[in-house]
């Protein structure tokens, strides 16, 4: 859900921003390679694959009926943990920006502010389960993981974009404003509805692992 659909070139003036993006995504992969246990991350490989190849396929797919696809970065975050989760951010979005799903350029800033959304979700996880259950943990951290990402995203389009009253500038008439006021109102509604149905699917799928392979979704096993 949190990425940004900006081609190579939209962003050249906030070029900046964009090597911001890439310095904190190297600075992070740079820190997690290090610290990696090999015995732990041979065991988890075949799984954080089959969890990056959900987020290429989900954030491929947009839903139809609303604009937005799901990302499941939570999610990942939960089963393989933040550091595999965010490796496999960095592939999913580096295989996306090949297939012109964003460009290259912007693929520092999408694994960083997605990054994030793993590292939140994991962590709120595994605070909310010491008093929940782990279908309603998941959701709700998955809620405020998407909410924080979200933020952030929409910042980082107001920097590269610039305001957007500029779209009002030099318009007077109280039409363009009412336009302008619904327009950012639908916005609002879809990236509700988006937040919410991540939030549910997620939920979903941690209830069923929970009856099935309950190992994936207990903070007590330990995360590479």
């Amino acid at each position: 859900m949190s990425h940004i659909h900006i081609p190579d070139g939209v962003a050249r003036d906030a070029w900046w921003l964009l090597v911001i993006g890439f310095a904190v995504t190297l600075i992070f992969l740079f820190f997690i390679l290090r610290r990696l246990d090999r015995e732990q991350v041979g065991k988890k490989i075949p799984l954080a694959g089959s969890i990056s190849a959900m987020m290429l396929v989900t954030m491929s797919v947009p839903l139809g009926f609303i604009p937005f696809h799901l990302n499941l970065a939570s999610l990942c975050g939960i089963i393989v943990g933040p550091e595999l989760g965010f490796i496999g951010v960095f592939v999913v979005n580096l295989i996306l920006a090949f297939m012109g799903h964003g460009g290259i350029t912007v693929v520092g800033i999408n694994t960083a502010i997605i990054g994030i959304e793993v590292l939140v979700g994991n962590k709120l996880y595994g605070l909310f389960t010491k008093k929940w259950k782990r279908s309603m943990s998941s959701a709700l951290a998955t809620f405020l993981a998407l909410i924080l990402s979200t933020a952030i995203t929409f910042g980082v389009i107001f920097l590269i974009t610039g305001s957007s009253d500029a779209i009002l500038q030099g318009h007077h008439d109280e039409a363009i404003h009412f336009l302008s006021y619904s327009g950012w109102l639908a916005i609002v509604i879809v990236l509700a509805i988006g937040i919410i149905l991540e939030s549910v699917v997620t939920s979903l799928i941690v209830s069923f692992l929970s009856k099935v392979k309950p190992e994936l979704v207990d903070r007590s096993e330990k995360h590479v």
